[in-house]
């Protein structure tokens, strides 16, 4: 699997956490591969991020066949957060998956 498609993946998510809020972000509607999740100026609160991990978790397993679990202590105690950027946490997910 390629990488744009492990971004489209996270982007695809992103989106339908923000469908779930009771006024959803036009801002989620401009993603860039730079665009912040988590932590200062990132879009989503610490119940968005489970959400949004729940969602990937799924999809990954649905649509290649492969279980990943992203927040492991590997994860949380990198020294950049793998959920700083969309870009960054495709590059964590790639990882996962060739690991695994």
């Amino acid at each position: 699997m390629e990488k744009k498609e492990l971004i489209n993946i996270v982007m695809e998510s992103l989106r339908e956490v923000n469908s779930t809020f009771d006024d959803p972000d036009p801002e989620f509607e401009r993603l860039t591969v730079d665009t912040k999740i988590f932590g200062e100026r990132g879009l989503l609160d610490s119940l968005g991020l489970v959400t949004l991990i729940s969602i990937i978790e799924s999809r990954i397993s649905e649509e290649f066949n492969k279980e990943i679990v992203i927040v492991t202590e590997k994860a949380m105690s990198r020294k950049f957060s793998p959920f700083r950027s969309i870009q960054s946490l495709a590059e964590f997910i790639e990882k996962l998956l060739k690991e695994g």
